[in-house]
């Protein structure tokens, strides 16, 4: 939730709750639902903190479309190359 304080607006840091999601033993599903309720530009911050086999599993999770979308928003686009290519 964002908190506006004397027109500063102050956004909550998503990162680690994404990343302690994706670490957990539920189905694909299950995480990719429970991804659904986060924007984009959290899902490519928490991509910073996930290790390369963590990072894969979360593009078979959320799909070409979505993982595209994902990367547009926040400009990760070298951070995917470099986990798909080498």
């Amino acid at each position: 939730m964002n908190k506006i304080l004397s027109n500063v607006v102050i956004h909550k840091d998503y990162s680690k709750d994404i990343v302690r999601i994706l670490k957990s033993n539920r189905s694909d599903e299950v995480i990719r639902k429970k991804l659904s309720k986060y924007h984009e530009n959290d899902i490519a911050d928490a991509v910073k903190l996930l290790d390369k086999d963590t990072r894969i599993r979360l593009y078979k999770i959320l799909g070409v479309e979505w993982t595209a979308e994902v990367f547009s928003s926040g400009g990760y686009t070298r951070v995917y190359r470099r986990t798909v290519c080498g």
